[in-house]
């Protein structure tokens, strides 16, 4: 049966089952209860291998999804930390150019204050805004 394609393997399988049960009847019933065990058997046989299979191949797929689900929780939590210090650096930058800001914002302030004082005045102003 090498070479032949499944429509050919299948019709050959047809024709044995055909010409096997032509036997049956001209021989008698005794030999078709024969074929029909023989052929139940190979039939629950075949069915706990293709059953295996279907574990094997079902136990390697959930190893494989969970290979897979884990390296993306990884991932994603590589991911998250990345973002975590890149808000976090924008965050400090903001604080000290904010900082920056206020303190010269005060300076400025503060000198114009201390202009707006009259001239005698100005050392007895800084004193008093201490």
């Amino acid at each position: 049966m090498a070479g032949k394609s499944i429509m050919e393997s299948a019709q050959e399988i047809w024709l044995a089952g055909m010409g096997a049960f032509a036997k049956a009847q001209g021989g008698g019933g005794k030999l078709f209860e024969t074929l029909l065990r023989e052929g139940a058997s190979l039939e629950q046989k075949t069915r706990k291998l293709a059953t295996g299979k279907v574990d094997e191949v079902r136990g390697a797929v959930e190893t494989g999804v969970t290979q897979v689900r884990e390296r993306t929780q990884e991932t994603w939590d590589k991911l998250e930390q990345v973002f975590e210090n890149r808000v976090s650096r924008a965050l400090g930058k903001l604080a000290r150019a904010q900082r920056r800001s206020t303190i010269a914002w005060r300076s400025a302030a503060s000198w114009a204050w201390i202009r707006s004082v009259p001239r005698g005045w100005c050392c007895l102003a800084v004193k008093a805004r201490r």
